[in-house]
């Protein structure tokens, strides 16, 4: 018995390094991978209309005006578009999903729970 209990602890040990091992790999690759390329996607996007706003002196900045006590929960940036999820007490949530070349809302899709 006190055989097999001196190899579980040194398997039980390996695991353990090996999954410190791959952890620290995995939080290297995270850090030092592809990080902020939406980030980078909306700079761009930023600098586009300042530069569209100093070239053409147009009024580059819309607004999205939303129902009273309403706020956005999330916002994500995907194939050139801003998705945001906005929270509207009484209706439930709802999808925006904003055109980042024009600043214009393309479609927007209600979220409701079934009752």
């Amino acid at each position: 018995m006190i055989p097999f209990l001196k190899v579980a602890v040194v398997v039980m040990g390996i695991l353990i390094v090996a999954g410190v091992v791959v952890l620290a790999f995995m939080m290297y690759g995270k850090l030092s991978g592809n990080k902020g390329s939406e980030t980078k996607i909306i700079a761009q996007e930023i600098n586009n209309a300042r530069e569209a706003n100093i070239v053409n002196n147009q009024n580059v900045l819309k607004s999205l005006s939303l129902p009273e006590k309403s706020y956005v929960e999330s916002m994500a940036v995907s194939g050139g578009q801003v998705i945001l999820l906005v929270a509207i007490p009484g209706e439930g949530q709802k999808l925006f999903f904003v055109d980042a070349q024009n600043a214009s809302i393309s479609k927007s899709l209600s979220i409701t729970k079934i009752k």
